[in-house]
């Protein structure tokens, strides 16, 4: 009789596993080809299979797989833990994001229990010191905004477990960021929270009751030429919708079941015009939306945000004469902000971007700001007659001390335009050889990159000299 309950069980289990098998390779199957997916895992690094893993959430959760949404609302109810580890379910039915990317402890960020060491502070750092340094260089001014995520607002509906113990990420890089343009809109959302409720339940976004406060906030805190009196709460049409679903909600496979009430704000008179014929595609998932407003006296501003910006177009479009808006994810886009050429670009930061691998910021920005720094850094070697392909292995032997970036000048003699490819672990990038000089800056990450060739093939001899960030 035992022997035939083990038996039973083995054919159980292996049949959960045939089962969830097909499930995870039907979809996968199915949600790859699609062009959706496609372009948005672009700007997505290759080993985080954060698309995909949105696309298949969102099929499995509006299809309602009964195997495993039952499966999900039966841990949820007798052990009152996530479907996923992706996911903490709090008080009163609060959900909150906890890991959205491997190792981006969004909670502990929040309660200040995951900080940067002094040399990711420092990498972090530099990201925002080159784009400022880089808008200047190019007469514009550069703003930093911090939006805050929904654990460090409402850490009361967190699980009993988990307890404040100090600043984040988003104190520190306002320590070390001092001399730049910062507005961290994180007390100003906490000081309302006595007006109603300001993020959604269900979702890791904020409702657009606090997105217009942030609004109002940041219009009063801009750089003295971009400020104005922003629009008020009688200024706009207000009403209550009914938001079924949500981003954590579709994680835990539970987006038809849940929903809540939440305000929709829009303004009663506006002024400013969408021009299509200017918000094409730059690339992939990237669509700027361009708006005008004749009777704006404000000048130009471009504003490279994250989703928590997206609603807020309206608003902000009413005092400049121009605004841009491009959504993107850590971004920094140089060729639009040529293209359009604001008089002022407002960088804005969800606080759990802030965590994780640094952003790459784009060649003409690390070249913009080691031309002028890099003869700030002390010498850690210099060898001539290389070839590009040789770069790597020579620094590979040097003795890097822990804590510091090599930051490497490469003076060429090449003598055509080409293009010097760069592997990473996780993507590949490329410099233009000739398109701007014979010198080339370059951070190299040990860990990161692979492999260093000239796309076809051209001949040169190479100077290279490497300094310790």
């Amino acid at each position: 009789m035992r022997k035939s309950w083990h038996i039973g069980f083995l054919i159980f289990f292996s049949l959960c596993l045939v089962y969830g098998g097909w499930l995870y390779l039907s979809h996968f199957g199915k949600l790859f080809h699609e062009d959706r997916l496609k372009r948005t895992s672009l700007l997505i690094p290759a080993n985080v299979s954060t698309a995909y893993e949105n696309a298949l959430t969102t099929v499995l959760s509006e299809e309602n797989h009964i195997t495993l949404s039952g499966l999900s609302k039966l841990k949820r109810g007798l052990l009152d833990v996530s479907f996923t580890h992706k996911l903490e379910i709090g008080k009163d039915g609060w959900l909150f994001l906890q890991e959205e990317i491997r190792g981006r402890q969004v909670i502990l960020q929040s309660l200040g229990a995951f900080r940067y060491t002094p040399y990711r502070l420092k990498l972090w750092q530099l990201i925002f010191l080159q784009r400022s340094a880089w808008a200047e260089a190019n007469d514009m001014h550069y703003m930093l905004v911090f939006v805050p995520n929904k654990a460090t607002i409402y850490p009361e509906y967190l699980p009993s477990r988990y307890h404040s113990v100090g600043e984040g990420t988003r104190q520190q890089l306002k320590t070390v960021l001092k001399d730049l343009f910062v507005v961290d809109l994180t007390d100003s959302i906490r000081q309302h929270k006595s007006t109603g409720i300001l993020f959604l339940k269900n979702d890791t976004h904020w409702n657009e009751m606090a997105g217009f406060l942030a609004y109002q906030s940041l219009m009063r805190a801009m750089p003295e030429a971009y400020r104005t009196e922003p629009l008020s709460l009688d200024d706009c049409q207000m009403s209550i919708d009914t938001n079924r679903g949500g981003d954590l909600a579709r994680l835990l496979l539970d987006e038809l079941d849940r929903w809540e009430m939440a305000p929709h704000l829009v303004p009663l008179e506006s002024h400013s015009e969408f021009i299509e014929t200017r918000s094409g595609s730059i690339g992939p998932g990237l669509t700027p939306k361009v708006y005008v407003n004749p009777q704006a006296s404000l000048p130009k501003v471009l504003f490279d945000h994250d989703s928590f910006f997206k609603d807020l177009r309206p608003f902000f479009s009413q005092h400049y004469t121009e605004s841009v808006f491009l959504w993107g994810w850590q971004g920094f886009n140089v060729g639009l902000i040529q293209r359009e050429k604001p008089s002022l670009v407002v960088d804005e930061f969800v606080e759990r971007s802030l965590i994780g691998d640094k952003p790459r910021n784009e060649w003409g920005i690390i070249q913009n700001y080691w031309s002028t720094h890099f003869e700030e850094l002390p010498l850690l070697a210099s060898v001539e007659n290389l070839s590009f392909e040789d770069i790597i292995g020579v620094i590979n032997h040097l003795r890097i001390p822990k804590g510091k970036l090599p930051i490497v000048r490469m003076t060429s003699t090449i003598e055509q335009t080409d293009k010097l490819i760069i592997d990473y672990d996780d993507e590949r990038g490329y410099y233009l050889l000739r398109d701007t000089g014979d010198v080339y800056y370059l951070e190299y990450e040990p860990d990161r990159i692979k492999k260093l060739f000239v796309e076809q093939g051209s001949a040169c001899q190479v100077q290279v000299e490497v300094r310790l960030y």
